[in-house]
């Protein structure tokens, strides 16, 4: 049979696709869950990295809109900061963490010149507390928890990729934490 002696067959074009609210809002929701999906499977950062904030260019504009990340994720990593001596923290994911302090002047001689504290810490309504669980030397340690206690909660005023700002549950003393690598940014910029 030639394609002249088939019959011929009616083909309607196609439909416009028409969908309710309600489909529509099931379709959205189930691409976010396909979405999650795949996103969980795409590599992570390998551990020890610091987890910052992703900048995300503006569509006709040149300034930049930071992506939100949970409060959780911007504090990991490594923070340095100058409050008395040297400070170092480094904030785990799983809500451990480890500070390093180099003390100056007078708390040197009263301490040590160096301090270590394994820490747990935790986020809630704004605030980040920091609770000590031991520390080396033990003995200048264990004054040191006598004398200051062993948890601290500090207001969260900013933290983005570079900058932990808080402030001190006194209300008056501010802490100004910053990336390692961004306090050697500042540093070389000055030598310029």
């Amino acid at each position: 049979m030639t394609m002249q002696e088939a019959p011929r067959q009616r083909i309607d074009p196609p439909k416009a696709v028409t969908s309710s609210p309600r489909q529509a809002a099931v379709s959205l929701l189930l691409g976010f869950v396909a979405w999650g999906g795949i996103r969980s499977s795409l590599p992570q950062q390998p551990d020890g990295q610091a987890r910052t904030p992703v900048a995300l260019a503006v569509i006709g504009d040149s300034r930049e809109a930071s992506r939100v990340v949970p409060l959780e994720q911007r504090v990991l990593g490594e923070w340095r900061d100058n409050y008395r001596g040297e400070r170092t923290l480094i904030l785990r994911d799983d809500l451990t963490g480890i500070m390093e302090v180099k003390l100056a002047g007078f708390a040197r001689k009263l301490f040590a010149e160096k301090l270590y504290f394994d820490i747990e810490w935790s986020i809630e309504d704004g605030s980040i507390s920091l609770k000590t669980v031991s520390g080396r030397p033990e003995a200048k340690f264990e004054m040191i928890r006598k004398l200051y206690g062993d948890e601290a909660t500090y207001a969260i005023l900013e933290v983005d990729a570079s900058r932990m700002h808080l402030l001190d549950g006194d209300g008056k003393t501010e802490y100004d934490w910053r990336r390692p690598e961004a306090m050697y940014e500042e540093v070389a910029s000055d030598d310029r």
